[in-house]
Formats: C-alpha cells, structure tokens, sequence
C-alpha cells in the first residue's frame, strides 16, 4: 500500500484594510496576504501549520509581518485596533534590517534571492 504525502506552500490575499504603517506615521491603505503551510495526503491539503499574515504598504511600500493578535483584530474589527507595536518590518525601502518575506532570514539589500530558502526578493 502507498501513502503520497507532502507539505506544500499557500498564499492567500485577504484583502485592503487601513493599518497604522511604523514608517509612514499615519494609517495606511496595506494589502493582507496570509502564508501558510499545508501537510497533504493524496494531494488534498488537509492540516494547516505555521500561517503567518504579511501586511504591504501601499504608500512607502514597506511589508510587515502582523502578529497573531492583530491577524484577530483584522478579522473581528477590520484592523481598528491594530497597533503600531503589533507589526514587525520584514522589507522595505529603509525597514533597517531587510528579512526574507518567505523565511524571516536577514538579507542585504543587493540580495536578489533569499540565501536561506532560495525566494527571489522584490526590490
């Protein structure tokens, strides 16, 4: 008997919600994409792992990663009580250190692709 197992990758857009951007200083138009990890069994995505929501500025094109208790807030107010504290910069044109919007490892701004997991980085 045979078992076709795997894990595989999945982005889903969740939409625009106005969040508070830390570069900006003020609330921001930012589209919410949620990544995540699904364990397959014959193909069909059965158990989700390690989802992670990432939130891009539309104004100063920064993307930051939002804890779990904002992900909540998106979901029971529209972000009304995200704050600044709960989104921590991944990338951006001057976020500090740059990280990996795939794995979180540091890379240098001439970085094309992530060195770690090998994901082309948007400049």
């Amino acid at each position: 008997m045979f078992f076709l197992m795997g894990i595989s990758n999945r982005e889903r857009e969740k939409g625009a919600y106005f969040l508070p951007c830390p570069r900006c200083h003020q609330r921001c138009l930012m589209t919410v994409t949620a990544q995540g990890h699904f364990f397959h069994l014959f193909f069909i995505p059965l158990i989700p792992f390690g989802t992670r929501y990432l939130a891009h500025c539309t104004e100063c094109g920064t993307l930051y990663e939002l804890s779990k208790i904002a992900a909540a807030s998106l979901k029971r107010d529209g972000g009304a009580s995200v704050r600044v504290q709960d989104m921590l910069p991944v990338a951006g044109p001057q976020s500090g250190a740059m990280r990996c919007p795939h794995c979180g490892a540091s890379v240098s701004p001439d970085d094309a692709y992530c060195r770690r997991c090998g994901t082309p980085l948007s400049r």
